[in-house]
Protein backbone atom coordinates (compact mmCIF):
# COMPACT_ATOMS: atom_id res chain seq x y z
CA UNK A 1 0.00 0.00 0.00
CA UNK A 2 2.86 2.36 0.73
CA UNK A 3 3.98 2.23 -2.89
CA UNK A 4 0.47 3.20 -4.05
CA UNK A 5 0.48 6.21 -1.74
CA UNK A 6 3.92 7.45 -2.71
CA UNK A 7 3.25 6.91 -6.41
CA UNK A 8 0.01 8.91 -6.19
CA UNK A 9 1.79 11.76 -4.41
CA UNK A 10 4.63 11.76 -6.94
CA UNK A 11 2.21 11.71 -9.88
CA UNK A 12 -0.05 14.47 -8.57
CA UNK A 13 2.85 16.72 -7.57
CA UNK A 14 4.94 15.84 -10.62
CA UNK A 15 7.97 15.27 -8.41
CA UNK A 16 9.54 11.82 -8.81
CA UNK A 17 12.07 12.35 -6.01
CA UNK A 18 9.55 12.50 -3.15
CA UNK A 19 10.26 10.07 -0.28
CA UNK A 20 8.28 8.64 2.63
CA UNK A 21 9.97 11.14 4.96
CA UNK A 22 8.64 14.19 3.09
CA UNK A 23 5.97 16.38 4.65
CA UNK A 24 3.13 17.13 2.26
CA UNK A 25 2.40 20.51 3.82
CA UNK A 26 6.03 21.55 3.49
CA UNK A 27 5.86 20.48 -0.17
CA UNK A 28 3.06 23.00 -0.67
CA UNK A 29 0.10 20.65 -0.68
CA UNK A 30 -3.11 22.58 -0.09
CA UNK A 31 -6.70 21.37 0.06
CA UNK A 32 -7.10 21.24 -3.73
CA UNK A 33 -3.92 19.25 -4.32
CA UNK A 34 -4.64 17.12 -1.26
CA UNK A 35 -8.04 16.27 -2.68
CA UNK A 36 -6.43 15.13 -5.92
CA UNK A 37 -4.07 12.89 -3.94
CA UNK A 38 -6.77 11.25 -1.80
CA UNK A 39 -9.01 10.73 -4.84
CA UNK A 40 -6.15 9.07 -6.75
CA UNK A 41 -5.43 6.75 -3.83
CA UNK A 42 -9.10 6.01 -3.28
CA UNK A 43 -9.62 5.09 -6.92
CA UNK A 44 -6.53 2.89 -7.03
CA UNK A 45 -7.37 1.01 -3.81
CA UNK A 46 -11.17 1.22 -4.06
CA UNK A 47 -11.47 2.91 -0.65
CA UNK A 48 -12.54 6.32 0.62
CA UNK A 49 -9.74 8.44 2.03
CA UNK A 50 -10.66 11.81 3.49
CA UNK A 51 -8.73 15.01 3.03
CA UNK A 52 -8.74 15.25 6.82
CA UNK A 53 -6.71 12.02 7.00
CA UNK A 54 -4.07 13.56 4.78
CA UNK A 55 -3.96 16.85 6.67
CA UNK A 56 -3.73 15.09 10.05
CA UNK A 57 -0.87 12.91 8.75
CA UNK A 58 1.22 15.20 6.53
CA UNK A 59 4.39 13.07 6.63
CA UNK A 60 3.94 10.59 3.80
CA UNK A 61 4.92 7.54 5.87
CA UNK A 62 2.31 8.50 8.50
CA UNK A 63 -0.29 9.14 5.83
CA UNK A 64 0.47 5.73 4.34
CA UNK A 65 -0.01 4.11 7.75
CA UNK A 66 -3.36 5.90 8.06
CA UNK A 67 -4.42 4.57 4.65
CA UNK A 68 -3.48 1.05 5.75
CA UNK A 69 -5.64 1.49 8.87
CA UNK A 70 -8.59 2.50 6.66
CA UNK A 71 -8.13 -0.66 4.60
CA UNK A 72 -7.92 -2.86 7.69
CA UNK A 73 -11.10 -1.39 9.23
Amino acid sequence: MTDVVIEAVRRVLGQPDITLDDNLLELGVDSLIGTRIVVAIGEKLDIEVSLETLLENPVISDFSDAVIEIIED
